[in-house]
């Protein structure tokens, strides 16, 4: 029996979705960086929820070490998605001195990130590392949606639902003893990917 069967089968869609809309904008890209970086943090995302999936429906059968090490692996690639994010909203919203401190500043973010959860296991330090992140992201792609960009404004949209995903985990509602926090976060981040996919088809590099 798995120990968490629905919380299982939506990390899965969430992988799937994930890496099957990362691979649709991926080979859209066309050497548009803002595309690459944003393609690549869906597959983070996938990777993050197919381990997340497997430590949620298989904990009876895993052993201690091998469900460490899992957990390690999903914390380190939401970090790496977060850097992703903010790398591909640096491409695509600023000049280049603008975009190298930018770029410069997720570098060492990422890297205390990984220092720091390499040390600890606690889900916290992976919101309070993630959700700035997307604010930054949010902030650059507001001022994007008053310059008129193309795609702004479902990339605000995927942002804001990803928000309101992190705050239904943080929180804990459930809604049915059968359908927790962590199912309904995984629920709306699928519908937040898409939104982020149809503002990723339409995004360029920044050349203001």
């Amino acid at each position: 029996m798995f120990a968490e069967p629905m919380t299982m089968l939506t990390d899965y869609l969430l992988a799937v979705l994930a890496v099957w809309l990362g691979a649709r904008l991926w080979r859209h890209s066309a050497e548009i960086r803002a595309r690459t970086l944003l393609a690549a943090s869906f597959c983070s995302i996938g990777f993050a929820a197919l381990v997340g999936g497997t430590l949620h429906g298989f904990r009876p059968v895993l052993g201690d070490q091998a469900y460490a090490l899992l957990w390690k692996f999903s914390v380190l690639a939401i970090g790496v998605t977060a850097f992703l994010f903010l790398a591909s909203s640096a491409y695509a919203s600023l000049r280049a001195g603008p975009r190298r401190g930018l770029l410069t500043m997720a570098i060492i973010l990422l890297v205390v990130y990984v220092a720091w959860m390499v040390q600890h296991d606690e889900f916290i330090w992976v919101i309070v590392n993630y959700v700035p992140q997307v604010i930054v992201v949010l902030g650059l792609q507001v001022v994007q949606v008053y310059r008129g960009v193309a795609g702004a404004g479902w990339l605000v949209g995927g942002l804001l639902v990803t928000l309101a995903a992190a705050m239904i985990q943080v929180s804990g509602f459930a809604p049915h003893r059968h359908f927790n926090h962590n199912d309904l976060y995984h629920v709306v981040q699928m519908a937040g990917i898409v939104l982020l996919f149809r503002g990723g088809w339409l995004i360029g590099d920044y050349d203001g």
